[in-house]
C-alpha cells in the first residue's frame, strides 16, 4: 500500500484528479483508514516542501536524501513533482490537511467523505499551480 500512497501524492502534483480519486477508491476499499491516508499525505506534503525549498537553495540529491528521509533514488521524483507545486500551493495543502485532520477526528462526516473533498481539493490546488494562478510561484 505504500507504493499506491506514493502514487496518490504524485497524481496530486500531476494535478491528475480521475488517476488521485481512483487510487483513493482503490486504497478505501482494501481497507485503508482514512486518518492513516491523510497521515502520509502530510509527511510527503512536508517532504514536498522541504525537497523545493532544498532544491532552490542547490542542494544535491545526496544532500537531500538524509534530510527528507527517503532513498536516494526517490529525490528526483520528489523534486519534480514538488517543482510543480508553487509555494501558495504547498501552503494551501497545508490548511486543507490541517482541516481534514481536525475533520477526521472530531466530525460525525464519514472519513471516506473527507479523505476524497482532501484529495479532490489538494488536486484543484495543484491545478491552480499548474495554470500559474497560485501566488508566491
Amino acid at each position: 500500500r505504500e507504493r499506491e500512497l506514493w502514487e496518490l501524492t504524485d497524481a496530486l502534483g500531476e494535478a491528475n484528479r480521475a488517476k488521485a480519486l481512483r487510487i483513493l477508491g482503490a486504497l478505501l476499499r482494501e481497507g485503508e483508514p482514512a486518518l492513516r491516508i491523510q497521515g502520509t499525505l502530510i509527511r510527503q506534503w512536508r517532504q514536498l516542501w522541504r525537497a523545493r525549498e532544498m532544491a532552490a537553495a542547490g542542494a544535491s540529491p545526496g544532500e537531500m536524501a538524509p534530510a527528507l528521509g527517503v532513498p536516494p533514488f526517490v529525490v528526483d521524483r520528489l523534486v519534480a513533482s514538488a517543482r510543480r507545486l508553487s509555494p501558495a500551493a504547498l501552503r494551501r495543502g497545508y490548511e486543507r490537511l490541517y482541516q481534514a485532520d481536525r475533520a477526521l477526528k472530531g466530525s460525525r462526516v464519514d472519513e471516506h467523505i473527507l479523505v476524497t473533498r482532501l484529495v479532490s481539493g489538494l488536486v484543484d490546488d495543484a491545478a491552480a499551480s499548474d495554470r500559474g494562478l497560485s501566488r508566491g510561484r
